[in-house]
């Protein structure tokens, strides 16, 4: 699977943020066109056409039925063993060094085994990024999921 430039992360990533939030899940559902994704049928799941090719995307909602979650693989290599590491790594790194560079210093960081890094973005948002053992993982938070941070 190809990975996201750094540039279509935090493209995607403002992109979303200047959405007005906040937004019904059917309300998001009906402008997913415009984003070039297509909802699958299924609760919560959406095909979207991105540079890096077509990722699965998951949003959910609160109990008010408002978007609260967006994400979606940004890379996951087909490698194994150190080689996937070392590429997980890689990517982990440049997503970060590009978000600190958009947003400045991340409002949270974890280290370990599945590091976590996440930014404030325009409107109050939370960009997120993890890597974990084989994959490294976007999570948009709007407004309404960023109260919950």
């Amino acid at each position: 699977m190809t990975g996201f430039t750094t540039e279509d992360f935090t493209a995607w990533m403002d992109r979303l943020a200047r959405l007005a939030w906040p937004m019904t899940l059917d309300a998001f559902t009906e402008l997913t066109p415009e984003l070039g994704w297509h909802f699958t049928g299924y609760q919560y799941s959406y095909m979207a056409d991105f540079t890096a090719g077509t990722r699965k995307v998951v949003v959910i909602d609160d109990a008010a039925g408002d978007v609260h979650t967006i994400s979606f693989i940004l890379a996951k290599p087909t490698l194994e063993g150190v080689d996937l590491l070392a590429s997980l790594n890689d990517f982990f790194s440049s997503y970060f060094a590009a978000a600190s560079g958009a947003w400045g210093a991340p409002i949270r960081t974890a280290q370990g085994r599945n590091p976590v890094a996440a930014w404030t973005v325009p409107q109050a948002c939370i960009a997120e990024v993890t890597r974990s053992e084989e994959k490294i993982h976007a999570k948009f938070l709007t407004p309404q999921g960023a109260m919950f941070y």
